[in-house]
């Protein structure tokens, strides 16, 4: 478990958006001998994008979007699809979001039918969470967000980073429910 203070997490959640971004991009990196190689022409590429995209199409793979869950990112119709609950209480009970149940059975279904998702994974992670009050929470590959939203509910600071837009989705309703 990572101890990152508030003030030293521009530099920690910069390194692991760059990280992140390089492990999806990793065969754009490779040089001939297969190894990973970033020239400053291809640094000079990326971009960091604080403004939501007009369209899925302008997601593109060597852009970095930040989005602010506390505005729409979709038409409302876009969200009456999916669907959410409560989830089992553990410190706190938060509201989580899945997808198609016929189609994603093991975490979407995990969820809706116990409350949790890995839930012997998730006890021991808050129960670091009510000890250490002043962590930041950096969920990188948050899927449908749990981790996130059960820590935000706890009260503490979180950065979620998540490159599937339909888990992005599923987030941001979780989170304008609570």
């Amino acid at each position: 478990m990572f101890n990152l203070k508030k003030s030293t997490f521009l530099k920690y959640s910069i390194l692991v958006i760059f990280i992140f971004l390089l492990s999806e991009n990793y065969s754009y990196f490779k040089n001939s001998d297969n190894k990973l190689e970033i020239s400053y022409s291809q640094l000079k590429h990326l971009i960091i994008n604080f403004n939501r995209p007009t369209t899925l199409n302008a997601l593109s793979n060597n852009q970095i979007n930040i989005f602010n869950l506390s505005s729409a990112l979709e038409p409302k119709s876009s969200y009456e699809d999916i669907k959410c609950k409560k989830s089992a209480e553990i410190y706190v009970k938060t509201t989580l979001c899945v997808h198609d149940l016929n189609k994603d059975i093991f975490v979407s279904g995990a969820i809706w039918r116990d409350g949790a998702w890995e839930g012997h994974i998730l006890k021991p992670f808050l129960d670091y969470l009510e000890k250490n009050a002043d962590w930041l929470v950096l969920d990188v590959g948050a899927q449908v967000g749990q981790y996130s939203l059960f820590a935000a509910k706890m009260g503490r600071d979180v950065v979620c980073v998540e490159p599937f837009y339909d888990n992005i989705l599923r987030i941001h309703k979780a989170s304008q429910l609570e």
